[in-house]
């Protein structure tokens, strides 16, 4: 794999608060569990395609690129143009063609990248969700996100609001149903200040750009029983305690263990066969034992 330089092209990653008034002042979006990735664009041709990597540097991942769903090979912009993106793997498609993975997010990531069977690329899509012309803010989100599913770019679902209020009525929404409805995972939603001037004049805060934030859902979590705690070595050699216990469903993916790290952390959630625990998946990727739910403690204690 080719690791090659990446410009420094403006634009939201993420941030905290927002002070805007106005209507549509705001845009809001699901924020993609994925693998970010910039095209360049020359003269309306897709030259390159690079991994965030670092910030720095990522890597050229191009072919792998140019074979994947939502992908616009040509666009009708003379000079040099950004497109940013996200590379996942849909749940239908994960469920098709990726049997045995881990989830999709982890699939994204590690197929996007694999130079031996770049074939499976095919099976991921590319999920747009800003247009830098020229390597510049354009005028509003609004723009960006039409002007690219004009194009042909799959885009993530959008919605202009004018208040908190508003933002919080979408994210209710989003809890209650259009997050299990959509074909892909996301942990939250993306909200951007639409007016791209007001963005670039927002500024930064602790190296984050004020013009955007991240509005995160609660953590997917389920009550089951655990069955065992079994001792796993790593790579560095080092004993990890890992929790086995009855399969539970978690933002669509299914989760039978989780490391405990420690036996300090075993002996302090006061773990026992057939106990029941409350596992989550922590940033909707990390299977977790968060507590155990059982009043006593039994008689087959694994302390």
């Amino acid at each position: 794999m080719r690791v090659v330089n990446i410009e420094r092209v403006p634009g939201p990653r993420r941030a905290y608060d927002l002070e805007v008034e106005g209507t549509h002042a705001y845009f809001v979006g699901p924020g993609v569990l994925a693998h970010n990735c910039s095209l360049h664009y020359e003269n309306g041709r897709l030259l390159q395609a690079v991994t965030r990597g670092d910030g720095d540097t990522g890597e050229d991942i191009t072919r792998n690129v140019l074979m994947m769903q939502g992908v616009v090979k040509q666009i009708p912009m003379m000079g040099t143009a950004y497109v940013r993106g996200e590379i996942i793997c849909r749940k239908s498609d994960f469920a098709t063609y990726f049997q045995g993975e881990s989830n999709p997010r982890n699939t994204a990531s590690g197929t996007a990248k694999r130079q031996s069977d770049p074939d499976k690329c095919k099976h991921l899509t590319v999920v747009a969700y800003q247009y830098l012309p020229d390597g510049r803010t354009s005028g509003t989100k609004a723009w960006e996100i039409s002007t690219l599913g004009n194009w042909g770019f799959t885009v993530p679902p959008v919605y202009p609001v004018s208040s908190t209020s508003d933002i919080q009525a979408v994210y209710d929404d989003y809890v209650a149903s259009k997050r299990d409805a959509l074909d892909w995972e996301i942990d939250g939603l993306v909200i951007d200040v639409n007016q791209g001037n007001v963005r670039e004049n927002l500024g930064d805060l602790n190296n984050r750009p004020r013009g955007s934030i991240a509005y995160k859902f609660p953590h997917a979590q389920k009550a089951t029983y655990l069955r065992d705690v079994r001792w796993q070595v790593g790579k560095s050699g080092r004993l990890t305690p890992v929790a086995d216990f009855d399969e539970v469903l978690l933002g669509g993916v299914k989760v039978k263990q989780a490391s405990l790290h420690t036996a300090d952390r075993v002996q302090g959630l006061k773990l026992w066969r057939g106990c029941t625990i409350m596992v989550a998946r922590r940033n909707d990727v990390i299977p977790m034992v968060e507590m155990n739910l059982s009043d006593n403690i039994h008689v087959d204690s694994l302390d």
